[in-house]
């Protein structure tokens, strides 16, 4: 059986109470990515303390070396107030947009990057017992001189556990991006069906 989930709109991750169950989690993971980022200019400071060396170094060959180095980071791991002074840093359109997935006793669930999307560009579902996230983003520009046109475009599925009832998939936008589908386990559901009886 197919079922089509709309996300239910709301504030932004980190000022809406809904999301307080990852904040902890996405608070680690940008703290270690700020770690990384200031390792990596920290190691900058270091190669440029000789500059007369690296000035001889050609253009490409230090485009080669520091690429792979250079950490990318997700629009959501950067605070607004800095976005533009770091968007080199930030991850180009070929990221992966998924940013955690995790399994755990009372539910499934699934956090996706979606803030290159309108919301009516994300199509959440589920088939049987498949989860499946897509969004898809077209964009066509012209002028009297030339055109162009941009598409972006993602497809994510999973098989949730055996105990999850796909009926039950909730999923919530929030305002900067984030979306979070949740598939609650049976346990969960008969544990909420007892506490509603009492």
């Amino acid at each position: 059986m197919s079922r089509d989930i709309v996300p239910t709109k709301r504030d932004p991750f980190f000022k809406d109470p809904f999301f307080s169950s990852t904040w902890d989690e996405f608070e680690k993971m940008r703290q270690d990515m700020m770690v990384k980022s200031k390792e990596f200019w920290g190691n900058m400071d270091q190669d440029f303390a000789n500059f007369d060396d690296e000035i001889r170094k050609t253009h490409s060959d230090m485009d080669r070396q520091m690429m792979p180095s250079m950490p990318q980071l997700p629009r959501w791991a950067i605070p607004e107030d800095l976005k533009p002074k770091w968007s080199p840093m930030l991850t180009s359109a070929t990221h992966d947009e998924v940013l955690k997935v995790k399994e755990g006793q009372d539910k499934f669930e699934v956090t996706v990057d979606v803030s290159q999307f309108k919301p009516e560009e994300l199509k959440v579902t589920t088939n049987n017992n498949v989860l499946s996230i897509e969004g898809k983003h077209e964009e066509a520009k012209s002028d009297p001189n030339n055109s162009s046109s941009v598409m972006r475009q993602f497809s994510r599925k999973w098989t949730l556990p055996e105990d999850c009832q796909a009926n039950e998939v909730v999923s919530n936008l929030s305002s900067d991006g984030i979306l979070l589908v949740t598939a609650p386990r049976k346990a969960a559901l008969s544990q909420d069906a007892t506490k509603s009886i009492k």
